[in-house]
């Protein structure tokens, strides 16, 4: 399910949903409330569950380290999404 989860951030950031992740996982959404009471938890379990590498040197500035750790997590969740927006 976490997959799954992973696999929705991926392809939908913005339009994010548990329906969308049950149906990825082939559960029922009753099912996957049972674990995750909302989509802000399984969202963190989803990220907390990547395999990082360890992290660079970062430039020291907020906005600047914040998009190297993005760009990390991006390559873990898989390939852009083409067809969002």
């Amino acid at each position: 399910m976490l997959q799954a989860a992973r696999d929705e951030l991926a392809e939908r950031v913005a339009a994010f949903s548990m329906r969308g992740v049950a149906q990825r996982a082939g559960v029922s959404r009753p099912s996957l409330l049972l674990r995750w009471h909302d989509a802000d938890t399984l969202i963190v379990d989803a990220l907390d569950s990547l395999e990082l590498p360890e992290l660079p040197s970062l430039p020291g500035v907020l906005e600047q380290d914040l998009f190297v750790v993005a760009d990390m997590i991006a390559e873990q969740l898989g390939p852009p999404c083409t067809t969002c927006r």
